[in-house]
C-alpha cells in the first residue's frame, strides 16, 4: 500500500493520586489514608493525531508530530494506529 495519511491515538494513563509506597509485593499506606473514602480514578487523556506524509509500498517512513505535553519518566502511555488512508500498489508491482 502507498500510505498517505494515518491517525494515531495517543493515551496518557492518569495514575491514582493516593500516597502509598511499594515494598516488594506489599503496598504501604499511611494510617491517615485508611479512613479516606476511595476516590474514582481520573479519566485517561486520549488525543488523536492526524498525520500526513507518504510511504511507498514495502518501504519504511516516519510520521511525526509534537505532543504538546511533557511526560514524566515513569508516566504510562500507549499509542495505536486507528486509521490509515492510501492506495494499493500498482498491479504490475507485486507485494514483496
Amino acid at each position: 500500500w502507498n500510505v498517505k495519511e494515518i491517525t494515531v491515538g495517543f493515551t496518557v494513563v492518569r495514575r491514582d493520586e493516593t500516597r502509598s509506597a511499594q515494598y516488594g509485593s506489599a503496598r504501604l499506606v499511611p494510617a491517615a489514608e485508611t479512613t479516606k473514602l476511595t476516590s474514582e480514578k481520573r479519566s485517561d487523556l486520549t488525543v488523536l493525531y492526524h498525520l500526513k506524509g507518504s510511504a511507498a509500498p514495502s518501504s519504511t517512513t516516519t510520521f511525526h508530530e509534537t505532543l504538546g505535553l511533557t511526560l514524566a519518566d515513569d508516566q504510562d502511555w500507549h499509542w495505536a494506529i486507528v486509521a490509515a488512508k492510501g492506495s494499493p500498489p500498482a498491479r504490475g508491482n507485486p507485494a514483496q
